[in-house]
């Protein structure tokens, strides 16, 4: 299930992991899905506690062994929502906003891109910095059986630099 990962301590302070995540994000994997819309972690907290009147799907584009450490509260995995996208949107009357993720924004970006093409009538958008992002705006992260934690996959020990200091990285 990956390893625990203790951060380099190269003093950076946790601003400025936060900068280098999303200057990242937007210097390098943006351009891949440009007709994407981004959405940021302050956007979707507020969704949360619009209490219903928007019905955000969550989608986790991140592996099984990923996930199998924390994700986003009722967020389902992106094979999941491959199954079951009609019964999903159907649950939402209409007014479902898919908001995909990852660690960065890179692959729930391409995911969200080919979404968005296989059912143009549904808002879709990538989380811009996605799970990097999440942690540095407060977000609560939940185990697999839905208990908050601190402990993030990160994928790759470049995006595990990038947490916060308070985040349990495991790659």
């Amino acid at each position: 299930m990956g390893q625990l990962f203790c951060k380099i301590c190269d003093e950076k302070d946790d601003a400025k992991r936060r900068a280098e995540c999303l200057s990242l994000y937007d210097n390098k994997y943006r351009s891949g899905f440009r007709e994407v819309t981004d959405v940021t972690a302050e956007e979707i907290l507020r969704i949360q506690r619009t209490d219903g009147l928007v019905s955000v799907l969550l989608v986790d584009c991140r592996s099984d062994e990923e996930i199998a450490v924390s994700k986003l509260p009722g967020s389902v995995s992106l094979e999941e929502f491959d199954r079951r996208s009609e019964t999903l949107l159907a649950e939402g009357s209409g007014k479902t906003e898919v908001i995909m993720y990852c660690t960065i924004g890179a692959r729930s970006g391409s995911a969200a891109r080919d979404f968005g093409a296989k059912f143009p009538g549904v808002k879709v958008a990538n989380f811009r910095g996605s799970l990097i992002e999440w942690s540095h705006a407060g977000g609560e992260v939940v185990d697999t059986n839905g208990r908050p934690t601190r402990r993030i996959h990160a994928c790759a020990r470049k995006f595990g630099n990038m947490m916060p200091e308070r985040v349990e990285v495991v790659v």
